[in-house]
């Protein structure tokens, strides 16, 4: 099989999922036996699929560069190397693309590869429903809608904030210059050095928003999932201490996975402080669980807020969506993200004046 060309200028897009918006999809089958099956699933479902097939990897690479699609199944059956180019390719030429891949057996290579994006889904041909696979659908293209215009509104965020730092980083240069030539005054350079610090913690930040957003970021290693989970609650404890919460923790100390320590430890820190805040003062109540469930391993945080009203629940990690007077809507969009880097997904359960529960589940390390 010859490299695959560059692809053209045709732009691929995510769409919102709406019952009356057409969803192109892109059906891979490289040999497999299955394709017939799951073209009649596919036909049947309740969506508006606007369905394409490619027979090959060359195929498949001519129909991305002159369409423009919303989500690639590919069919790998037991031989998985088709596919394996098909994830690098579209890892590389059509990132915001999100890939479902089917296959016939578990391939630890193959896996690697498709959890480079946290936006692609790998289900096993074995035991695998119509029903499952329209779950997969819905759920990677719900997932890619999230991830997406995160990182679309990073990048905004990004430019429209630097630009005006840069600027304010050489005023206070050419300041401190002015001021150093005439007299220098001990009450200026204190204003100025604040002014200096935070600029810093702005840029920081920025690159913190920027770094959780892109998935060839991750540094992954293997780790036990109570490293970030120890250092995140280490940063949380002066909001925890100085609002009086009652915090129970519960983790189980051999956790292998393979991930990024300082992403991980953004995303639990995130939803820490989200339970944190959701708390009252002095009654505030937050339980921390880790435990194996299997291939996986799962994180809860549970508070006694107030809980997640039900029309919030949908939107919860939306970029820019909260429901709190000073909140930038950012810090669970961005956790979601992380996770779904790892190849793991977040869970919310909430009832009205009783608390939410946030349930984390990432793939357990090979052993």
């Amino acid at each position: 099989m010859g490299p695959l060309k560059t692809p053209g200028i045709v732009n691929n897009t995510n769409r919102v999922m709406d019952p009356d918006t057409p969803i192109w999809l892109l059906l891979v089958h490289p040999g497999s036996e299955t394709e017939p099956a799951v073209e009649g699933w596919l036909r049947q479902m309740p969506l508006k699929l606007m369905l394409l097939k490619a027979s090959s990897p060359e195929k498949c690479a001519d129909l991305l560069s002159t369409h423009s699609f919303d989500l690639l199944i590919a069919l790998c059956g037991e031989e998985g190397s088709p596919c394996i180019s098909i994830a690098e390719y579209t890892l590389r030429h059509f990132s915001y693309l999100p890939c479902i891949f089917i296959t016939g057996k578990n391939d630890q290579l193959f896996e690697q590869v498709v959890q480079r994006s946290g936006m692609n889904d790998h289900l096993s041909e074995k035991g695998c429903t119509a029903l499952q696979l329209e779950r997969s659908i819905r759920s990677t293209l719900n997932r890619s809608r999230i991830l997406r215009s995160l990182r679309e509104s990073a990048d905004i965020i990004a430019h429209e904030i630097k630009n005006p730092l840069t600027n304010i980083r050489l005023s206070v240069h050419e300041l401190r210059e002015l001021l150093h030539a005439e007299e220098k005054n001990k009450s200026a350079e204190d204003f100025l050095s604040i002014i200096e610090r935070n600029e810093r913690r702005i840029n920081r930040l920025i690159e913190d928003l920027l770094n959780a957003t892109r998935f060839d970021t991750f540094r992954m290693k293997r780790l036990q999932l109570h490293e970030p989970l120890e250092e995140a609650l280490i940063l949380a404890d002066d909001r925890i201490k100085l609002k009086g919460i009652l915090l129970e923790k519960n983790a189980d100390q051999h956790l292998a996975l393979k991930g990024d320590k300082e992403k991980l430890v953004i995303a639990i820190l995130n939803i820490l402080v989200n339970a944190v805040e959701a708390v009252e003062e002095r009654k505030g109540q937050i339980q921390v669980e880790a435990f194996t469930s299997g291939k996986e391993h799962c994180l809860t945080i549970t508070d006694n807020g107030q809980g997640i009203p039900q029309e919030n629940m949908i939107r919860l990690f939306e970029p820019f969506f909260s429901s709190k007077k000073r909140g930038t809507g950012l810090g669970l969009a961005s956790a979601y993200n992380i996770i779904a880097g790892h190849g793991g997904s977040i869970r919310v359960t909430s009832k009205a004046g009783e608390g939410s529960t946030f349930i984390i589940l990432l793939p357990a390390a090979r052993a």
